[in-house]
């Protein structure tokens, strides 16, 4: 789709899931094109959600939107999870965004806005734009976690549910490629990180993580040196 290629080289977004109805949920990054992200017909800088064919599913934002869109207000979306039944806030899954210079991102899995909005009143791409802009929109609804002041690069995510993790059960993973570790994150129902660890921060850059069915976790690192690997993490 021509509206969520990335024209300035950047900003593309890279991740997508495949839910139990089979429909295929989408984060686009917003192209690092300013009015991208609150434009309700561009499907940049968002999160899409299409059936089989590409067709918009039922229970998407409605108009003035373009009906393929679930959510909107995001810079670079890289992770997206999945979960089996909804939260009481009704999320139904994660996502993480890559920040400007800090702060960056996870978020539910939700209808609505998530603040960011680059534009600036000359049209220009304002880079050091608020991730969740309250003051612009103050219903803008607030991340799960951030960064902090500065940027671990936030990547590919998986949820741990085999009971062979045992404490680390329902665990959020969360590959990094600037941090180069595996950030692991438990999250309560009411949005609230009640824990927050680095592990695996011996394989550099890690690009994404997935758990296996049989409950091992893979990760991908992307170094760029030609020693890439998979690497298997098997439970203890």
């Amino acid at each position: 789709v021509s509206d969520i290629q990335s024209q300035g080289g950047r900003h593309s977004g890279c991740r997508m899931a495949m839910d139990a109805k089979n429909n295929l949920w989408i984060g686009t990054g917003d192209s690092a094109l300013s009015s991208a992200p609150q434009d309700p017909k561009s499907l940049a800088g968002k999160v899409l959600r299409v059936d089989r064919n590409g067709k918009a599913v039922t229970g998407n934002l409605s108009a003035p939107f373009d009906t393929r869109i679930y959510n909107f207000g995001h810079r670079n979306i890289q992770g997206i999870v999945l979960l089996n039944a909804p939260l009481e806030n009704g999320a139904i899954g994660l996502t993480s965004e890559h920040g400007t210079d800090k702060q960056d991102e996870v978020n539910w899995l939700l209808p609505g806005n998530f603040g960011w909005d680059p534009k600036t009143t000359k049209n220009t791409y304002n880079e050091t734009a608020a991730m969740t802009d309250k003051q612009k929109y103050p219903d803008a609804i607030s991340a799960v976690w951030n960064s902090g002041e500065s940027t671990v690069a936030v990547s590919g995510m998986t949820l741990l549910t085999s009971e062979r993790w045992k404490l680390w059960g329902g665990w959020l993973a969360m590959a990094t490629l600037k941090g180069e570790h595996v950030r692991m994150l438990q999250i309560n129902g009411d949005g609230s990180v009640v824990n927050d660890k680095k592990i695996l921060s011996n394989f550099g850059r890690i690009r994404t993580v997935v758990e296996a069915p049989n409950g091992d976790m893979f990760l991908a690192t992307d170094n760029g040196k030609g020693d890439d690997k998979i690497v298997r993490v098997i439970p203890e």
